[in-house]
C-alpha cells in the first residue's frame, strides 16, 4: 500500500513537469522547497500542500492543505472534520510566480466556465474537478478545497470543533496562460 502511494506521488510529479503548466507538485521532506509557493509574502510560513488520500485499493483522491513550514504540518477538511498530516505532505512550487495569483470570488462566480479554466486544479472526485482555495478565518490563513459543484465554495473547519464552514467569499489560485500552452480547456485537465 505504501510502494503505491510513493508510486503515485512519483508519477503525479513526473506529471506536472510535463505539463506546460506554470506549477507543479514537489514531495516535503524536511525542508520547504526553495521554489514553493508563498500564500503571502516571501516572508510567510504558510504554504500550499497537497495531501494524498487512499479512498480505496485502486484510487487516490488529493485535498489541499494548509502547510505551516514552522511546524511541518498540512491541516484540511477531509470527510466531514479537520484533519492533520505530519507525512505524504507535497508542496506547490512553481518557477513562473508571475503566472500564478490569488483571486478574490465568491461562490457564485464558481458557476463561470472561464473563471474554472483559470484555476489551479488539485484532485478530482466523483462530482468533478476541485480547486485551490484559501480565506483568513478564526485569526488564521485556511488553504483547503474549492468545489464548483452541489454546494460551491470553499470548504474550511471551524477550529472550536473540527467540523465543516462553507466559507461563500473566499480566494481562488488561477495561473495565467502561457502561448504555448494548449488544450486549455477544463475538460483536458489532468489531475
Amino acid at each position: 500500500m505504501f510502494f503505491k502511494l510513493i508510486l503515485l506521488l512519483i508519477i503525479t510529479t513526473v506529471n506536472s513537469f510535463c505539463e506546460n503548466k506554470p506549477y507543479y507538485w514537489r514531495v516535503y521532506e524536511e525542508f520547504t522547497p526553495h521554489d514553493a509557493l508563498s500564500t503571502e509574502d516571501d516572508k510567510s510560513e504558510i504554504f500550499v500542500g497537497r495531501i494524498p488520500v487512499c479512498d480505496n485499493q485502486m484510487s487516490v483522491t488529493y485535498y489541499p492543505a494548509t502547510f505551516n513550514s514552522t511546524n511541518k504540518i498540512a491541516v484540511t477538511f477531509i470527510h466531514e472534520m479537520k484533519r492533520v498530516f505530519y507525512n505524504n505532505i507535497m508542496i506547490l512550487c512553481t518557477s513562473e510566480p508571475k503566472r500564478l495569483r490569488w483571486k478574490y470570488i465568491n461562490s457564485v462566480a464558481l458557476h463561470d466556465r472561464d473563471i474554472l479554466n483559470k484555476l489551479v486544479p488539485v484532485g478530482k472526485e466523483t462530482t468533478g474537478i476541485t480547486y485551490i482555495g484559501k480565506v483568513f478565518h478564526e485569526n488564521e490563513w485556511k488553504i483547503s478545497t474549492v468545489y464548483a459543484h452541489n454546494r460551491p465554495g470553499l470548504y474550511i473547519w471551524s477550529n472550536v470543533d473540527g467540523k465543516l464552514v462553507i466559507a461563500p467569499d473566499f480566494q481562488v489560485l488561477m495561473f495565467e496562460w502561457s502561448p504555448c500552452d494548449d488544450n486549455n480547456t477544463i475538460a483536458s485537465l489532468q489531475v
